[in-house]
């Protein structure tokens, strides 16, 4: 009897040890921010944010303010006690993954926050931690909020400990000490300029200027810059000497000297997306930051890998957000808080100067080295070239909406037409190490077996072979889009000659130039830890294939890599599905699984039931 109890006790410590192994993190963000009584803003926008994203919300409320969806009527701000009680509280029971700042108010607060912080991440060595401080200055409706003496305490306490610092264009102008208007009526190079010499004033570790105050009639676009220390492929570049001067007269030499930008190398990037022509905007830049906050506490549950990822994911939540908005009160209404992005039908806005079609609440990305046809395309059932607007158009692929099921990655052309004998539909040839003629006649001989047997042949990189030898398709990986190894002139060739193309993705900022690529199919991966292939990337897991398909549009097909065998398909196809029991399964590509079994043919078959 006692051995049986023992046994028993044995069994259920088991089940309780393997049912919480399961249980996925919640990352805990913080808001540390001023009370909006109106509810559109501050910790009211922050919560929700976090909420939709995945994240459990807790407040430090360094100010109440009374006001309405009219304007502020009165701000009483925290004591820098009660600030630093209700951090220490936090960090003693739910500390954070990240923490997002928006309104200090006063330089007591933000000493207070700079101490509570400083204290809070030195007590977690080695556990990374982002801060996104939102440098609230000025309401929508025009009213201070953070009094003088707050900005210096902003840029040399509270700056150094950000990850990311997200002012609009209203806010850099007073961070940088410019003259009104300066930057809502300067160029790209200017703003972009102004970036990095807020970079270097607060030695922060990256700085998003955000677009939307920018003057101009026509301007269709909401354009930010984000500019930071971290390098990405071929998008490292020398950082210029000085910020063009704006006016001519007094004291221009000493404006030029101030904006001096860092002599490091840094990273700009443009993030664009349409604007949504609404009045509702009320907490954008709160929601914004929160969203960057939660986005960086998520990781790669979310495709976010560092800052860029979480800029690219906020702009999506906040587009969404906007276009969702709706007036509650007498004036502008809050934005809207609907859950994490998703995919939404074509919005066409056009101007005198350019028309384009979005497909995903995603932002355009725009990287100086990556081809100008990486801009918004429209896809169709024929591929060639859209000669109206000059933009590439893929063909997309045929069978069914979204429809991919096995899709086996072989190096050879022996093994092309041995599984296109036993039924597979797709099949990746990818070959690395052949000479130029050598690599022709094994695309020529893959080809020939694949028509013969109805499959579809697709090759990995060289896309003039896919495209001399007329191949359903190419896949390429995003090393080739940024090192031009298919530069324009190669898209332009595959969609002319009505080539399919598969691109690879492991990151939201990938998927956003993916969508607007307008490919015939997107891979994500690796979602699992794979021997196969060497990779940059964490294992991405199968849940993110959910949020990649309602990222995505519903005609387009996505295929998981990486990792995948038998005993974790069925989770990839159920998360990679539209909705439950939905026909548009996910593709899965995989590799050892069928090249390294011991019986071929029972292995295709095991794996071909999966979507019967």
């Amino acid at each position: 009897m006692k051995q049986k109890n023992s046994g028993g006790i044995v069994l259920l410590l088991a089940l309780l040890s393997s049912a919480t192994a399961i249980v996925p993190h919640l990352p805990v963000v913080w808001t540390i921010a001023g009370s909006d009584s109106g509810g559109g803003a501050g910790i009211q926008a922050d919560l929700p944010t976090f909420r939709d994203f995945g994240c459990h919300g807790c407040s430090v409320v360094t100010a109440l303010t009374a006001q309405n969806s009219l304007g502020v009527r009165h701000v009483q701000s925290a004591t820098a006690v009660s600030i630093l009680a209700q951090i220490e509280a936090l960090a003693d029971d739910l500390p954070a993954d990240a923490v997002k700042i928006g309104m200090v108010g006063n330089a007591e607060a933000a000493h207070a926050i700079a101490d509570g912080l400083e204290k809070f991440l030195a007590a977690r060595p080695g556990k990374a931690v982002a801060v996104v401080l939102d440098p609230v200055l000025v309401a929508t409706s025009g009213a201070r909020l953070s009094d003088g003496c707050a900005l210096d305490a902003l840029l040399n306490r509270l700056g150094p400990l950000a990850t990311l610092v997200t002012p609009n264009l209203i806010e850099a102008e007073v961070l940088l000490g410019l003259d009104p208007g300066a930057l809502q009526n300067a160029s790209r190079h200017v703003v972009e300029e102004a970036a990095k010499a807020l970079l270097q004033r607060m030695k922060c570790g990256a700085v998003v200027i955000k677009g939307g105050h920018a003057s101009g009639s026509g301007n269709s676009f909401a354009s930010d810059v984000l500019v930071s220390q971290a390098a990405h492929p071929g998008e490292l570049a020398a950082s210029a000497a000085l910020l063009e001067a704006q006016s001519e007269g007094e004291g221009e030499e000493e404006e030029e000297a101030e904006l001096t930008a860092p002599a490091t190398a840094t990273r700009a990037v443009w993030l664009s997306s349409a604007r949504v022509a609404s009045p509702h905007t009320h907490g954008t830049g709160c929601t914004l930051s929160s969203a960057c906050a939660a986005s960086l506490a998520k990781g790669s549950a979310v495709g976010c890998d560092d800052v860029l990822d979480a800029l690219v994911l906020a702009k999506g939540y906040v587009s969404q957000g906007i276009a969702d908005a709706r007036a509650v009160g007498k004036g502008p209404g809050p934005v809207a808080h609907t859950g994490f992005p998703t995919w939404r039908p074509p919005v066409v806005s056009s101007s005198a100067v350019e028309t384009t079609a979005h497909y995903s609440s995603l932002p355009v990305v725009e990287f100086p080295s990556l081809p100008a046809s990486l801009a918004p395309a429209p896809a169709s059932l024929t591929g060639g070239l859209d000669e109206a607007g000059g933009r590439l158009v893929f063909a997309k692929c045929q069978d069914g909406a979204a429809h991919f099921e096995l899709y086996p990655i072989v190096a050879s052309a022996e093994w092309v037409e041995k599984l296109a004998r036993l039924g597979a539909k797709d099949v990746q040839l990818r070959i690395k190490t052949k000479d130029a003629a050598s690599l022709s006649a094994e695309v020529a001989r893959a080809q020939a077996a694949c028509l013969r047997h109805g499959c579809r042949l697709w090759v990995n990189d060289h896309w003039a072979l896919a495209v001399a030898h007329n191949t359903y398709g190419c896949h390429v990986g995003q090393t080739d889009l940024a090192d031009g190894s298919v530069g324009r002139d190669g898209l332009a060739a595959i969609a002319a000659a009505g080539v399919r193309l598969g691109v690879s993705t492991a990151t939201a900022t990938e998927l956003a130039g993916a969508l607007h690529l307008s490919p015939s199919y997107i891979a994500l991966g690796p979602l699992f830890t794979t021997r196969s292939k060497d990779s940059e990337y964490d294992p991405r897991g199968p849940a993110l294939m959910r949020a990649w398909r309602h990222l995505m549009p519903p005609d387009m097909p996505l295929v998981g890599i990486g990792g995948i065998d038998l005993s974790n398909a069925q989770h990839v196809l159920e998360q990679g599905s539209m909705q439950a029991n939905d026909s548009a399964l996910p593709g899965i590509a995989v590799i050892s699984a069928i090249t390294s079994a011991d019986d071929t043919e029972a292995a295709m078959r095991e794996w071909q039931v999966l979507w019967q």
